[in-house]
């Protein structure tokens, strides 16, 4: 009954991740596109990259060659393992850290990912 119990839950995951979050992160990365093109952006700024669709819009902008800069206020991190951060480094072309074990933790995960 458990794997049974499983299964659906999974199927449920997996289904809302083809079916809800791939086209959100496709319109994402098109509709930043746009409004790069339109407005003629010169960089893209973020303070983070806390949703796929985030993730794909600063895609969207280094795919057209527009700098991403992010930042992290703190160290804080809910999530504490070294993908969270591997995904901050890889989004953006300059990243801000404030604080040395901040910096620490990043460039541990960096080295370690890269």
């Amino acid at each position: 009954m458990k794997a049974l119990i499983y299964f659906s839950y999974s199927g449920t995951i997996s289904n809302f991740l083809v079916e809800r979050l791939t086209p959100a992160c496709i319109n994402a990365h098109e509709k930043t596109c746009e409004i790069i093109k339109n407005k003629k952006i010169k960089a893209f700024l973020s303070a983070g990259f806390d949703s796929c669709t985030s993730h794909s819009a600063a895609r969207a902008a280094r795919n057209l060659d527009i700098p991403v800069i992010a930042w992290r206020h703190s160290g804080y991190d809910p999530m504490e393992f070294g993908l969270s951060k591997y995904i901050y480094l890889m989004s953006s072309d300059i990243f801000f850290l404030f604080g040395e074990r901040t910096v620490d933790k990043f460039l541990k995960s960096a080295k370690y990912l890269m």
